[in-house]
């Protein structure tokens, strides 16, 4: 059992490492130099297993390529700035998956309430990869602003109604790539109004089990997008190039999909709709129903 700790700067230019560890698995954790207390990884296989944060950098982590697991953590990825831009990533972790945040996870925790919150000069920024995330906590989390502008992510987010499988206490802005993003419907929240990529979200009025296959339709009839969750899911948000600010989009479960879990493609045949969404009115972030007017392109 280990935990592996650079107090200036940690780079992964290949190779394959793994580290088990009781508390945090990798981190950075100089904070007091500007450029110092960084870690990123541009190549070869990371696999983490932590008892605490699984990959973590007191200012800077990117993860620009190669491929990063963390099969066990209380947090993912942590670190005042986030930039994913190539990478696989893969985390599971018991609280938020990826934490963008400027103080300690426990201050952090203390607010709880996404926009609630006054926003931290936080940042989480995709740009390209492949990310999954399955979190307990939030799933993708910024105490800032969340930026997704390409590659593909997908969230299987919380199942208790305290958390979100999307939560900044800034924006939250999408400007190219996929997003797929479920979870509980409690304390959902949709994307920004500085988003130029539009999207929809829909409560699913009902819990929809883990393996069940979700579609998105358009008004046509076409499935644009299919994909399972690893989790059971009540809220659903899904965002890329195909969706057309302000059309009105269809929710089905059940059919089929070709992956056991993660974005495919699907058929609706035998499935049932369960949910309508109009494409860039999005949740607010406090709770179900309360949103809708706000938010992303068209919203008001």
């Amino acid at each position: 059992m280990m935990e592996s700790r650079a107090r200036t700067t940690s780079r992964l230019l290949g190779g394959h490492v793994e580290i088990t560890a009781t508390g945090d698995g990798i981190k950075s954790t100089n904070d007091t130099d500007a450029d110092r207390g960084w870690l990123h990884q541009y190549g070869g296989q990371l696999n983490v297993s932590a008892g605490d944060d699984g990959i973590k950098a007191e200012q800077l982590l990117t993860l620009s390529g190669g491929a990063a697991t963390v099969a066990n953590s209380n947090e993912g990825l942590e670190a005042p700035t986030i930039n994913l831009s190539g990478a696989t990533v893969n985390v599971t972790a018991s609280d938020d998956g990826v934490n963008a945040t400027a103080g300690s996870s426990e201050n952090a925790a203390q607010g709880g309430g996404g926009a609630m919150d006054a926003a931290q000069d936080a940042h989480l920024n995709i740009s390209g990869g492949k990310v999954t995330i399955s979190a307990e906590g939030d799933g993708l989390d910024s105490n800032g602003d969340i930026s997704i502008t390409g590659g593909t992510t997908v969230v299987n987010g919380p199942t208790n109604g305290g958390n979100g499988a999307l939560d900044s206490n800034g924006d939250i802005s999408v400007d190219g790539g996929v997003l797929v993003a479920a979870g509980s419907d409690g304390m959902a929240e949709g994307l920004g109004e500085t988003s130029k990529q539009s999207g929809v979200q829909a409560s699913l009025g009902t819990t929809v089990d883990a393996g069940v296959a979700i579609h998105i339709v358009d008004s046509s009839g076409s499935v644009v997008a299919s994909f399972v969750t690893s989790k059971a899911t009540a809220n659903v948000v899904y965002s890329s190039s195909e969706i057309v600010d302000g059309d009105t989009y269809s929710i089905y479960t059940g059919g089929t999909a070709d992956v056991d879990a993660g974005l495919g493609t699907g058929s609706i045949t035998d499935a049932t709709e369960v949910a309508t969404a109009t494409a860039g009115e999005f949740e607010s972030g406090m709770g179900g129903g309360m949103g809708g007017q706000g938010g992303g392109p068209g919203g008001q």
